[in-house]
């Protein structure tokens, strides 16, 4: 299983971007999603009474099993989100984290 992430290769500069990320498998829904966190593979767990990731605070927006990051990029050439973590949960009430990043490419806006 992992994260699609539905977006264009090539965005203009000071132009809004929307982001949309779901998982591939339809059993399994994300809960909540997060980036920048900063602990290590080895040590991820996650708190299934506040269905979250521990250690993890900068959360991003989710509505309906999607995550959707809006952004207004400003530095041209090819830039990248960084790590994402997704909490998943399935209808067995099971937990898993998956990881994703993306790359885009930002050019000069062209009137």
């Amino acid at each position: 299983m992992e994260l699609e992430i539905l977006k264009n290769d090539t965005v203009s500069i000071n132009e809004d971007v929307l982001v949309r990320i779901y998982t591939s498998e339809k059993n399994w829904k994300i809960v909540k999603a997060y980036f920048d966190c900063n602990i290590s593979f080895d040590q991820e767990k996650v708190d299934e009474s506040k269905e979250s990731i521990e250690g993890c605070q900068k959360e991003l927006f989710v509505l309906n099993d999607t995550i959707l990051i809006q952004f207004n990029p400003t530095k041209t050439g090819l830039n990248n989100f960084g790590e994402i973590k997704a909490l998943v949960k399935n209808t067995e009430n099971e937990f898993k984290i998956l990881k994703s990043d993306f790359s885009y490419f930002v050019s000069k806006k062209i009137d």
